[in-house]
């Protein structure tokens, strides 16, 4: 993961900037017929905004503005629904998916401006980490589906074998 701070002294702003890489695809993609890379570039597109979804959650905004002190002022004079939205405003995510070229899987970069560079440069490297984190634990959810799956699979397949074995023998 790669981070960059900009600051903006006229407007008193930081920001801070992370981008990685999820995830490779696992053949070169001249192999992979077109309209199965274009599936699986929705479904990694998909899976990349569901885990945004999920980073952007008001329980996740508020741990972030609590653990950071985040808007002090602002949370003094507004409800926290105005703080988590602002925080919202203040964070950008991109993503980009694999494309026909190269093997890349998605690459995303988060993005977050705030008056205070350290906490401002902490904040985007926690979201970073959120993201990576959610990202593990599907493709742990979905290694787990797969290993049962191709377990069922041996099972019936040994099954079907020795039904045959003794109609044969």
């Amino acid at each position: 993961m790669i981070v960059h701070l900009r600051v903006e002294p006229a407007a008193h702003l930081v920001f801070a900037l992370a981008h990685s890489i999820l995830a490779r695809a696992e053949l070169p993609l001249r192999f992979v017929h077109r309209d199965a890379f274009l599936r699986h570039r929705a479904a990694f597109l998909l899976h990349a905004q569901t885990i945004t979804q999920e980073i952007m959650s008001r329980s996740r905004l508020e741990e972030l503005i609590t653990r950071f002190g985040l808007y002090a002022d602002l949370r003094r004079r507004v409800p926290p629904e105005v703080v988590i939205e602002r925080m919202r405003k203040d964070i950008q995510f991109d993503t980009q998916g694999p494309n026909a070229r190269q093997r890349a899987g998605i690459a995303f970069t988060i993005s977050y401006r705030g008056s205070e560079p350290q906490a401002v440069a902490l904040v985007t490297n926690t979201l970073a980490s959120f993201y990576i984190e959610e990202n593990l634990k599907a493709r742990e959810r979905q290694a787990t589906g797969t290993s049962e799956f191709l377990r069922v699979q041996v099972a019936e397949t040994k099954k079907r074998m020795d039904g045959q074995e003794r109609d044969l023998g």
